[in-house]
């Protein structure tokens, strides 16, 4: 039973004062606290309100290469807001203490171009210089301890450079996929049996974080797009009926143990399902997902990350799915019969759903023109019917924030979000493969469905409406 609230002005002025009067309790002397870029103190920096009115837009594509030619203008059309982009360390800094900028001109080219259409571009920090990586690793990843301070350096100076225009760069993901070892973020450490190296990645964080922030306060310092591989909780096999060993899942606990919390904003991490074979239905049993019990598994990954921060008292830090897809494989996901690209489109819309409802800052699909099938738009910019659906599902849900899981009976998953007048919007699927007739409270304005286009099918308002795998769009 819920309590209906009616002063509502005067609940948001009360809650304004008490914010004011917290922030007023902060020490002087600490507030936006002043660091050299050879300092490792960070300083006390007040939060960034990620869930206020009006609601931006959580909704991308990474692309291969941000400008028109590979899908910029197309991607903006279907209401795309973010995408990210590889930054090399190595090609800036080859010897310690350089400064060649003009070695990633093109990517500077790309970051404006992604800032003039609207698009927010996340840098992927990496590729680390030779004369930095960590002794006897075979990939540019891990720094060695005393060179952290380098890295401080270079961070100071490349968040003063992308903070302004014409790039505008907010937030910065410090490698992709550090939870790996001997490729990718290559931080990873199997011989670390606690924590994968994440210990060791948390202390170079505590090194970097104050010198980001003293170049742009608002920079948002992101653990970097982790692989979280699976969940130890679950007694995994692998192919050859070993046990599966899940320990890189402890790699964020390990930021935590070294006292890291206080030296990150948030968390990138990405989830992937796949294909079953058959229309509608995909699975990651890694994280124990599935079409028809939890629906995409950026949500299994969602609640295990939260869960950890919980229990290191760092419940605040926000979290951002950074490479989300479906994969498929065989020389059969593209014919028409196999029903893959028509589960695509359905499970792009159930999957940004989630992710809204599951308060993600940001929210990338991976990637434009895909791997393993899961491309938005073919080699040539033809759009496959995730591309349409995406469009669909990103502007219908512009502007809501989540209200609640709606609970329409057993066989279907439904979420309610209300934007800032109060409207409310529905967006509900099936996952049990029957045709479920729901009746609803009262007449909407307006109903959608994905079609096996991707595009959106209008239904005529009505108080009844026929789920099945298709995600529909009801507003009240």
């Amino acid at each position: 039973m819920f309590t209906m609230i009616k002063n509502k002005p005067l609940i948001l002025l009360l809650c304004l004062v008490i914010i004011f009067v917290g922030c007023m309790s902060v020490s002087p002397n600490t507030l936006g606290k002043s660091v050299t870029a050879n300092s490792t103190s960070t300083g006390v920096y007040l939060p960034l309100l990620m869930k206020e009115y009006p609601a931006g837009n959580i909704f991308g594509a990474q692309l291969a290469v941000i400008d028109d030619a590979h899908g910029l203008s197309m991607m903006k059309e279907a209401n795309s807001g973010w995408t990210r982009l590889d930054y090399s360390w190595a090609s800036v800094e080859p010897t310690e203490g350089s400064r060649n900028w003009g070695n990633v001109s093109s990517l500077d080219q790309q970051i404006a171009n992604g800032d003039a259409k609207g698009v927010k571009t996340i840098l992927i920090i990496g590729l680390t210089p030779d004369w930095a990586v960590f002794p006897n690793i075979s990939c540019n990843g891990k720094i060695k301890q005393e060179k952290f301070q380098a890295f401080a350096n270079f961070m100071y100076d490349l968040v003063s450079r992308y903070s302004k225009p014409p790039f505008n760069v907010t937030h910065y993901e410090m490698w992709n996929e550090p939870d790996v070892v001997g490729g990718l973020g290559c931080w990873g450490d199997s011989s670390d049996n606690l924590y994968y190296g994440g210990s060791y990645y948390g202390e170079m964080l505590k090194t970097v974080y104050g010198s980001m922030k003293r170049a742009d306060p608002n920079a948002q310092v992101l653990v970097g797009g982790l692989l979280l591989d699976c969940d130890p909780a679950l007694e995994l096999k692998n192919d050859d009926n070993s046990p599966k060993s899940c320990l890189s899942a402890n790699f964020l606990k390990g930021i935590l143990e070294a006292g890291a919390s206080n030296s990150f904003d948030g968390i990138a991490f990405h989830a992937y399902d796949y294909y079953a074979g058959i229309l509608g239905q995909y699975s990651n049993p890694n994280f124990a997902g599935s079409w028809n019990t939890t629906g995409p598994v950026t949500s299994q990954k969602a609640k295990y990350l939260r869960n950890v921060l919980s229990q290191y008292n760092a419940s605040q830090k926000y979290l951002l799915n950074t490479e989300s897809g479906i994969f498929c494989f065989g020389d059969s996901c593209n014919d028409p019969a196999y029903g893959f690209q028509v589960t695509k489109a359905y499970y792009i819309a159930q999957e940004m759903t989630v992710a809204l409802a599951d308060e993600y800052v940001s929210n990338i699909w991976y990637s434009v023109y895909g791997v393993r099938e899961s491309g938005l738009l073919n080699n040539s910019n033809q759009p496959y019917q995730a591309y349409y659906a995406f469009g669909v599902t990103s502007k219908s849900l512009q502007g809501y924030k989540f209200s609640q899981k709606l609970s329409l009976g057993t066989g279907m998953l439904a979420y309610e979000f209300v934007n800032s007048s109060g409207s409310k919007q529905w967006v509900l699927w099936a996952n049990d493969g029957n045709l479920h007739p729901i009746s609803l409270p009262g007449m909407p304005k307006s109903i959608q469905r994905i079609s096996d286009t991707g595009q959106a099918e209008n239904i005529s308002p009505s108080t009844t409406v026929n789920v099945h795998f298709a995600p529909v769009f009801i507003k009240y």
